[in-house]
Order: C-alpha cells, then sequence, then structure tokens
C-alpha cells in the first residue's frame, strides 16, 4: 500500500504570491483569522516590500493601520527572495495577468510564480505526509491553470509533483471600494477535484464572511471570472457608441439616458473612459480563447474597438470645439482633471486619461494632469506614462487660463467644486468638457459625454 497524504491544517504555512491590490488584502485577512501561523508575503519587486514594512497605513488598499497592527502572535515575513517559501504548504497566486502590445493575454507573471512555487516544493525539507496545496486567484481564460500553470509548477517540483493540490478562485476586489471588501464578497472556489475544491472551500470560509459558491470545476470558475468584466465592457460599449450618436445628432446622451432610465428593467450605464486592470484587459482574454477554438467574437472586438477608441475621439471633438471658440491657428492650453483609471483610486493602471493626454498632444495641445488621489496619496507617476513636468497640483492651476478643461475621473473631491473654481481658472471662451456628468450645468461652454 502506497504512502497516503493528506491535506494541509487551517493553521500551516502559507506564502501570498503578489503584494498588490489583490495580494495584501488576501494576506491581512489571513493575518485577522490566524494565530501563532507562518505567513510570508512573497513580490519580486523589492521596493514594493520596502514600501509596505514601512507604510504608516495601508489606506490604498482599504486598510486604515500599517502591517504591524495585523501581525499579532504571527510569524510574518515579506520577502522578495524565494528561499523561504520552501518552508510554506499553502501558496495563494494574487500576481496580474495584463496584455501584450498585441493585446494578447501576457502570462509571464502567472509562469514565473508557478515556477517559484515548484521550485519552493522541489527544495522543501517538510517530510510530513501533507499535500501542498496551490490557489491561484488571477485572472484568466479557462484552462490556464490546468494547462499552463500545471504544467509549469509541476515541472519545476520534479519528484514532488504528485504531492501537489491545483484550486481556483477568482478575485473579484475593486480598488478603491470600501463597501465591497474582500470579507464580505461572494467567493468562488474550485479545485481539481471534490477533496481539493471541500478544503479551497475550508479555507476560505475562515475569513470571508459573505457566501461561498462552489463552481463545478477549475474551468468554470476562470469562465464566470472572465465573463463578469466582459459583460460590464459591452453594457459601456453600448453607451459610449450611443454618446457619439448623440453628438451627431446633437442631443445630450446624459439627457437620453436620465429619460430612457424612468423604465423599470433599463440598465442605467453611463459612457466614459474603459481603462484599468480588469474592464479593459479581460475581454481580451476570453477573444483570445475563443480564437484558439476557431471562434471570432464579434461582439466581444467590438465593444472593445468602440472604448479603446474613446480617447482619441474624445480628443478630436475638443479640439474642434475650442477652435470653434478661439478660432483657428492658436495654441490650446488644456487642463485634464483626474489622471488614475477609476474614482478615488490611485492606481494608473492602463489610465485612458493619460492615453487622452497622449492623444491631445498630437494635436499640438499644451496639457497639463492634475490628481487629488494622487497628492494624498504621494503615488509617483512612472515616467513611461506621461511628461512628469504636465502634472501639475491643483493649487498649481489657480493662476492659469485654460482653453480646455476636461474632467476625466469623478473623484469625491471633483464633485464639491464650485463653480467660481473652474470660473478662476478659465476664460469666457474656455471649453469645459465633462467625461463623468459632475459640472455643474449652469458652467459656459459645456461639454458633456
Amino acid at each position: 500500500m502506497g504512502f497516503q497524504f493528506s491535506f494541509p491544517t487551517a493553521n500551516d504555512s502559507i506564502a501570498i504570491i503578489g503584494l498588490g491590490y489583490v495580494g495584501i488584502p488576501l494576506l491581512l485577512e489571513i493575518l485577522k483569522t490566524s494565530s501563532k501561523r507562518k505567513i510570508v508575503g512573497f513580490d519580486i519587486d523589492k521596493q514594493k516590500i520596502k514600501s509596505i514594512s514601512e507604510a504608516k497605513t495601508l489606506e490604498q488598499y482599504g486598510y486604515k493601520s500599517n502591517i504591524s497592527e495585523y501581525v499579532k502572535d504571527n510569524d510574518l515575513e515579506l520577502l522578495s527572495e524565494s528561499s523561504e517559501l520552501s518552508k510554506c504548504k499553502i501558496f495563494v497566486v494574487t500576481v496580474p495577468t495584463p496584455i501584450d502590445h498585441y493585446k494578447s493575454p501576457d502570462l509571464k507573471a502567472l509562469i514565473s510564480a508557478s515556477k517559484t512555487i515548484g521550485e519552493a516544493v522541489a527544495n522543501s525539507e517538510i517530510e510530513d505526509n501533507k499535500f501542498f496545496v496551490v490557489i491561484y486567484e488571477s485572472t484568466v481564460y479557462p484552462g490556464v491553470t490546468e494547462d499552463i500553470c500545471r504544467t509549469h509548477l509541476l515541472d519545476r517540483a520534479n519528484k514532488k509533483g504528485g504531492m501537489i493540490k491545483i484550486g481556483y478562485s477568482p478575485e473579484r476586489l475593486n480598488p478603491g471600494d470600501t463597501r465591497n471588501t474582500l470579507s464580505n464578497i461572494v467567493k468562488v472556489v474550485s479545485g481539481e477535484d471534490k477533496e481539493t475544491t471541500q478544503w479551497v472551500n475550508d479555507f476560505y470560509k475562515r475569513f470571508i464572511k459573505a457566501s461561498i459558491f462552489v463552481a463545478k470545476n477549475i474551468k468554470t470558475a476562470e469562465a464566470a471570472k472572465v465573463i463578469e468584466n466582459t459583460q460590464r465592457d459591452l453594457n459601456i460599449s453600448l453607451v459610449n457608441e450611443l454618446a457619439i450618436i448623440c453628438s451627431r445628432i446633437g442631443i445630450d446622451t446624459n439627457d437620453v439616458l436620465d429619460a430612457a432610465s424612468t423604465k423599470w428593467n433599463f440598465m442605467d450605464v453611463r459612457p466614459g473612459l474603459v481603462g484599468g486592470h480588469c474592464i479593459g484587459v479581460d475581454p481580451y482574454y476570453l477573444a483570445y480563447k475563443a480564437k484558439s477554438l476557431g471562434l471570432h467574437s464579434r461582439v466581444i472586438l467590438s465593444g472593445r474597438s468602440v472604448n479603446d477608441g474613446m480617447p482619441g475621439w474624445i480628443a478630436r471633438k475638443a479640439v474642434k470645439s475650442v477652435v470653434k471658440m478661439k478660432g483657428p491657428s492658436k495654441i490650446i492650453n488644456c487642463l485634464i482633471m483626474g489622471m488614475t483609471f477609476k474614482e478615488n483610486c490611485d492606481d494608473l493602471r492602463n489610465s485612458k486619461s493619460i492615453e487622452l493626454y497622449n492623444c491631445l498632444r498630437t494635436y499640438g495641445v499644451i496639457t497639463n494632469l492634475t490628481d487629488p488621489i494622487l497628492e494624498i496619496s504621494n503615488r509617483k507617476i512612472p515616467n513611461d506614462l506621461c511628461n512628469i513636468q504636465d502634472c501639475v497640483g491643483w493649487d498649481q492651476t489657480v493662476d492659469s487660463c485654460y482653453d480646455l478643461i476636461i474632467l476625466a475621473v469623478a473623484h469625491n473631491e471633483y464633485r464639491r467644486i464650485k463653480v467660481e473654481d473652474l470660473m478662476m481658472r478659465s476664460s469666457s471662451t474656455t471649453v469645459f468638457y465633462d467625461l463623468k456628468n459632475v459640472f455643474p450645468r449652469e458652467l459656459p461652454n459645456l461639454m458633456r459625454l
């Protein structure tokens, strides 16, 4: 009779691989519900490890205290070197899954994480009779966890590959959302077999207050995650196309939607820029999988085309409106209010505000960017995103006279701005372009998306 393995216990050593907007909340919730447990937070970015360790608060992740406040009697280590991972029995992978320049899935981080875990298992000196459990939370197309991650994981684990069980539980966090947090969002779980699924279910029950939905299998859970954001993307693309149509007709899109939303079953989705690491990315994962099956995703890619084209369309419309007010061959000075990909969040990934900035620059528009959330969080702007000299604080704009002021992100701070504050930064010919339906309607020369 062969040697029999059992699953890790509730308090066995655990490593969170990837410390970002998904990994940090997960790490903190595990700390809050654990006692005398070995917990490793791992990320290859040494600066990120330093920043998390020294931060006075983790408010950008939805937590008001610093990380030391959550450790209690647990043994926590934040590492960028993988040697300590060999002491862990449970691994949860929360690395990003972006797209490349060809809009195809970029799985490099996920593959690297799988190899790292495989090597940790291979080097493990633990000789008890427990399985290693690896749970993936990263958003992928159906089949990635079992067909790609498993291959790299087991290849590096070598002879200990048979000791590994794999689960998948897609992340559902919404950066900047203080209401829908990790513990109160319904959690979808799955595993490679019934026993693993049950273990993953029990694992998340320890710190998830909301209910848990058990998916039929890993591919089902993967598909469930990727369709969530694809649906949202398509809904926004519909109203963005409506905005383009309404612009040609000469009517206000938001007025149309206000009237339409009086019907009980109308979905009140508003137009806008679609960026970020989920809605603007996940549809390409599903379309990629469809293509591999010989299918062309006409609906999915059509919606993506509309949303990807919005920064260019907005820039053209804005420049035409200013030229109409000022006359041709005049220098145009512009201020874009909001740089992050969404409101009340300092995340700059795939920011369409910055893409709008770059589109305006191609027309020769002198453009400043400002964002109160970035000022509050002291978030550094990567050099490759935009000209750092064009990024200014709100107070620095008070003595400027802009020909075009675009509200791109509906931060709470912008919702409190008064008309006189805007007029101090404008002239009688300034065009105010409100992409988020925030500016007061009494503003002169007001345009809405």
